[in-house]
Order: structure tokens, then C-alpha cells, then sequence
């Protein structure tokens, strides 16, 4: 089995992610593999984060995200 990536590497990747979907100003905490994303994104923007967030190999996540306009 393929160890899990480490915290650091997680939060690059949740990071590029969110640059792919065009959406910044989250902040990203990655302890022990879970993530807590807090920030606003458009709503147009929520679920194709969403879909990002959880097709980064995280073991799972806390969702603080808010939709704007």
C-alpha cells in the first residue's frame, strides 16, 4: 500500500486545485490527512471546488466554505 501523502504535500495540492478551478483566498489546514478549507467562493465556483477538494486523496474534511456571488 502507498503510504498517504503528508500534510504539507496535501495542502499543495488542495492549493493547485484551487488555482485550477480559478478560486483563491481559501485558507487550508491539512492535520493528520483532514483538511479544513474555510473561505468564500462563487457560488457558480462551489461545486467544481467541492469536486476538487474531494478527489485530492485527503482522508477527509472540514467544509467552512461560504458562497458568494
Amino acid at each position: 500500500a502507498t503510504p498517504a501523502a503528508t500534510d504539507p504535500a496535501l495542502t499543495g495540492k488542495l492549493n493547485e486545485a484551487m488555482k485550477k478551478a480559478g478560486v483563491s483566498g481559501l485558507t487550508i489546514d491539512v492535520v493528520n490527512g483532514k483538511a479544513t478549507i474555510k473561505g468564500t467562493v462563487p457560488a457558480a465556483k462551489y461545486a467544481q471546488v467541492v469536486m476538487a477538494i474531494n478527489e485530492s486523496g485527503i482522508t477527509g474534511w472540514d467544509n467552512q466554505i461560504t458562497q458568494g456571488n
